[in-house]
């Protein structure tokens, strides 16, 4: 199995701190998925992100077609 990896970088106007206390919430997540996945988060709520953590949801990647998915904070 091939394991394909992306990486990307971003700027962003805002300092460290406060762009990390945004995307290690799980709660913004909706936020910062495009509109069209309708993504819904189906795990339990966690206050903030950790090595470990599985987060599981449900999106929409077609407009027919609804899935379930799980992810796991590395």
């Amino acid at each position: 199995m091939t394991l394909n990896v992306l990486h990307y970088r971003q700027s962003l106007a805002t300092t460290p701190e406060k762009a990390w206390a945004f995307f290690s919430d799980p709660a913004n997540l909706p936020r910062i998925t495009p509109k069209w996945l309708d993504f819904i988060v189906t795990s339990k709520p966690q206050p903030r992100m950790y090595a470990g953590m599985i987060i599981t949801y449900r999106i929409r990647p077609l407009p027919v077609v609804r899935t379930d998915w799980v992810t796991e904070i590395t």
